[in-house]
């Protein structure tokens, strides 16, 4: 993983309005989903800065995005778009249910050289997230990462390594929830 050591900001500024299944992004910004809140900031001309994570391979730009899961919650991004077709909360419940039903581990490791130190982390993982903002939505009122902010030039990485199917059920019921979201250990 590259890191740039110092910020770069963005030269012409980005209205968002939500179109998505959670609006993760919309929730973060605005402290609601709504289009017409979002329209409104947009006229009004409130700016607002916002971290943005790149990925890349080789050199080369593959996308941006606010937050990115691998894993179980890439598995369930990828059905729930795969099924569009289905209202929102049929969609979310559908990849919810379906990629639980087929969790599984998988062998990672993971590196940054950010600052010149190397740090590798290695393992079966279930599920492995990069946030760089509170992505609050329906499902988890407090956001996935509730103590990140929208400007500091931070992230927050969330990894759940290899549990039983219960306990990670337990993990993700811990979000829905606007209490009792802090880090805890698998017994």
């Amino acid at each position: 993983m590259d890191c740039i050591p110092t910020l770069v900001g963005a030269e012409l500024p980005l209205g968002f309005i939500p179109a998505g299944s959670t609006n993760a992004l919309a929730h973060s910004l605005f402290g609601t989903p709504h289009v017409v809140t979002a329209t409104m900031h947009i006229i009004l001309g409130h700016i607002r800065s916002v971290d943005v994570c790149t990925f890349s391979s080789a050199g080369k730009l593959l996308c941006f995005g606010f937050s990115a899961m691998f894993g179980f919650g890439g598995r369930t991004l990828a059905l729930a778009e795969k099924y569009r077709w289905m209202s929102p909360s049929q969609r979310r419940d559908f990849a919810i249910i379906k990629a639980l039903a087929k969790l599984k581990k998988s062998q990672r490791s993971a590196e940054s050289d950010c600052g010149g130190h190397w740090q590798t982390i290695q393992g079966q993982f279930l599920n492995i997230s990069i946030m760089a903002m509170p992505c609050p939505c329906s499902m988890a009122p407090r956001g996935f990462t509730p103590d990140t902010r929208l400007h500091n030039g931070s992230m927050a990485l969330r990894v759940v390594r290899n549990t039983t199917r219960s306990e990670f059920v337990k993990h993700l019921k811990r979000h829905s929830s606007v209490k009792n979201q802090g880090l805890y250990r698998y017994n």
